[in-house]
């Protein structure tokens, strides 16, 4: 879990380190599901670093393991979908995201709420923005009884979604649901997403709601 705990921390060169190594251990253990788990891992975190052909690459490589499990199938799927969007090859990135949902759609319900969260940050990515608010809704759905840091994580996705598609009001609303979850989680990639909140929020500065939220997310920041 190294790898994933300095990505949530955005320790970006700890993290590709760490993954590296567990797929070298992993495959000299013959452990597969460590080996795919650790491909995945490396393919989020190049994706977040906008190098969409290393994210294909690990991808790729994540659905070439043996016996692989469906989370990690649904899992690389996904990636891959992500990694192809990166590189503006939309059509063929559809094609893979919308196998992740069909490959995971009998996972358990965290397990889905993440793997469909994850589908809708690439369509977000994308600009499909009506698609990434269909996504991440089911996603927070999901994560609001089973957990509540990938319940804020999505959520404070789904909120740059509406500011993306110029819905303040909906991004006002779901930041009050917001607000009340992110005390409650410690993760360095939510501050993150609350700052790009904050930044996004400027073009609609002169909405009384608008400013409310905003002063709600310096609090939250501080």
């Amino acid at each position: 879990m190294r790898p994933l705990f300095n990505y949530d921390a955005r320790k970006m060169p700890e993290a590709q380190k760490a993954a590296h190594l567990s797929v070298v251990y992993a495959q000299a253990c013959g452990d597969h599901e460590g080996q795919a788990n650790a491909l995945n891992c490396l393919s989020t975190f190049y994706g977040y670093a906008q190098d969409g052909e290393r994210a294909r690459v690990y991808a790729g490589r994540a659905l070439t393991v043996p016996e692989l499990s469906r989370e990690q199938e649904a899992r690389a799927y996904s990636r891959l979908g992500r990694s192809l969007g990166l590189l503006n090859e939309k059509r063929q990135a559809m094609t893979h995201l919308d196998k992740a949902r069909e490959v995971g759609e009998d996972l358990p319900e965290f397990r889905r709420a993440d793997l469909v969260g994850s589908v809708g940050v690439a369509l977000y990515e994308q600009g499909d923005f009506a698609a990434a608010r269909s996504a991440l809704d089911e996603s927070v759905r999901l994560a609001s009884s089973s957990s509540p840091f990938v319940w804020a994580n999505y959520l404070a996705r789904l909120v740059q979604t509406a500011l993306r598609a110029s819905e303040p009001d909906l991004a006002v609303e779901l930041m009050e649901t917001l607000g009340r979850i992110a005390p409650l989680v410690s993760s360095a990639r939510l501050d993150t997403y609350l700052a790009e909140i904050a930044e996004l929020s400027h073009p609609f500065r002169g909405m009384p709601e608008i400013e409310l939220m905003r002063e709600r997310l310096r609090v939250l920041l501080t």
